[in-house]
């Protein structure tokens, strides 16, 4: 007989969560409760009119020391980065709010990148570990720490390094080289030109 497939609710019903409000323990396995962290809707609403840097804290785990990173417990983005309500009902990362409360609001067109000395750690609101930098800064410290993907890892991408290795040597004309890979010429060109792939030797 094929083993049935679990519900979200059955399978909800192993998961044991901490009340942020109250510090109970409970079962979260209905609605809003399952995503966020009360054990019932009049917490939730007694948590939301608490001041916005206890409910930030409420979900932040320092460490022992100073230096150690502050890991956000709440709602984590598929990307791994904290995510936090404010008051304004909007949502926010959470190393962008913990800058703000430490240090006072960002500069326009800034970001608030990490630089945790323990490695890349998403999650850390510690503003020991926080910079803010430009766009290209963020950018490049993505690219340092292997979150851009590029060549093969990319999920767009139809070639690969042979293909790349291949168009650099071959005598064929930029036309016929995009006609049989089914890339348009400028790819080509730019591949040649090392403009693109500039990581494949």
């Amino acid at each position: 007989m094929p083993r049935l497939k679990p519900t979200r609710q059955s399978r909800l019903l192993h998961l044991t969560r901490q009340c942020r409000q109250c510090g109970e323990s409970f079962h979260p396995w209905s609605g809003k409760l399952a995503v966020n962290w009360w054990c019932s809707q009049a917490h939730y609403r007694q948590f939301r009119r608490r001041p916005e840097r206890e409910r930030f804290f409420a979900f932040v785990v320092k460490g022992e020391h100073p230096d150690d990173c502050w890991d956000w417990t709440g709602y984590v983005s598929k990307h791994g980065y904290g995510y936090f309500h404010s008051s304004d009902h909007h949502g926010h990362n959470a190393s962008r709010v913990s800058w703000i409360l430490h240090n006072g609001p960002i500069p326009n067109r800034l970001h608030v990148l990490h630089n945790c000395p323990n490695g890349d750690n998403p999650r850390c609101t510690n503003p020991r570990h926080l910079f803010v930098g430009t766009a290209a800064d963020n950018i490049r410290d993505a690219a340092r720490k292997g979150r851009v993907k590029r060549g093969e890892q990319h999920h767009k991408t139809t070639l690969t390094v042979a293909d790349i290795e291949e168009i650099r040597t071959s005598p064929e004309t930029t036309v016929t080289l995009a006609r049989r890979f089914g890339v348009r010429h400028s790819c080509i060109s730019r591949i040649r030109n090392r403009t693109r792939w500039k990581h494949v030797p």
